[in-house]
C-alpha cells in the first residue's frame, strides 16, 4: 500500500462526493499454490474516524479481473472522496470473504 496522494477525479468520476480525494496504489501478491480471483477484491477508506466514499474513475484505472496467478503480483489505484485533509488515514484491503482484511495505516 502506498501512502494516500491528492487525487484529482476525471468528470467521469462516480463517487466524488466529498471535498477531498485521495488515491492508493495497492500491491496484491499471490503466496498460495492456486490462482487467485479478484472479483471479492475490496478496498475501503476512513479519514478522521469517518468513511470515505470510494471513487470509480476509468482515468485512473479500474479493479484487476484477471487471474493472479501463483507467486505473482498485480498492482492498481484506488481512489476515495474524504471529507477531511489530514489526519490519519486507515484502508483496509480483503481479498474475499474467505480472508481477513490487511490494515494499513498512514497520514493525509
Amino acid at each position: 500500500m502506498s501512502a494516500p496522494t491528492a487525487y484529482e477525479p476525471s468528470r467521469y468520476a462516480a463517487g466524488n462526493t466529498n471535498p477531498d480525494a485521495y488515491s492508493v496504489t495497492v500491491r496484491v501478491t499471490n503466496n498460495t499454490g492456486a490462482a487467485f480471483d479478484p472479483v471479492l477484491l475490496h478496498a475501503a477508506m476512513s479519514t478522521g474516524g469517518g468513511p470515505a466514499t470510494q471513487i470509480v474513475d476509468a482515468e485512473s484505472g479500474m479493479p484487476p479481473q484477471n487471474q493472479l496467478q501463483p507467486g505473482r503480483s498485480m498492482t492498481y489505484d484506488v481512489a476515495f472522496s474524504t471529507t477531511t485533509n489530514s489526519g490519519e488515514a486507515q484502508v483496509d484491503v480483503t481479498p474475499s470473504f474467505d480472508h481477513d482484511a490487511a490494515v494499513f495505516t498512514g497520514t493525509l
